[in-house]
């Protein structure tokens, strides 16, 4: 519904998407640190969803138009670039059993970030759905509709 709200906090350094990498076979690979830090939020969001259902006796509604809010501070003063923390959070977000079934259902986009060091990193996601449901279109979904 229009104005459904859920935070999510992930606790822990920030980690930014890193670029796929090629293999020494010629496979394609997702750094660790990336997946790792994908994993981590997907708990988070999994658990906030839980909490989110056992309130509000009702399913998240994934399929709807989304304003999204990203915080995050991290211990490191090692420079990471706001849109790559957002697109490791966006990516692991989305899913039939996350926040969006795909990250472009994402209208709006606003990344903060809390200048540092800090003594404790962590994310915090704050989303509102802007627009209820509509079917979400991916790639291969267009390119049938094109044929």
């Amino acid at each position: 519904m229009v104005g459904d709200t859920i935070s999510v906090v992930v606790p822990g350094e920030p980690i930014p998407k890193e670029r796929p990498r090629f293999g020494r076979r010629g496979n394609v690979y997702t750094p660790k640190a990336t997946e790792a830090y994908e994993r981590g939020v997907g708990q988070c969001v999994m658990a906030a969803l839980g909490r989110w259902k056992t309130v509000r006796r009702r399913n998240w509604p994934s399929d709807a138009r989304f304003s999204v809010e990203i915080t995050f501070a991290r211990q490191s003063e090692k420079a990471a670039d706001c849109d790559n923390i957002a697109k490791a959070i966006a990516d692991a977000a989305q899913g039939p059993a996350g926040l969006w079934l795909n990250d472009e259902q994402i209208d709006r986009l606003l990344v903060i970030r809390c200048p540092g060091p800090h003594e404790k990193a962590y994310a915090t996601i704050e989303v509102t759905v802007i627009r209820d449901g509509e079917p979400v279109q991916n790639a291969a979904t267009r390119a049938k509709g094109k044929r």
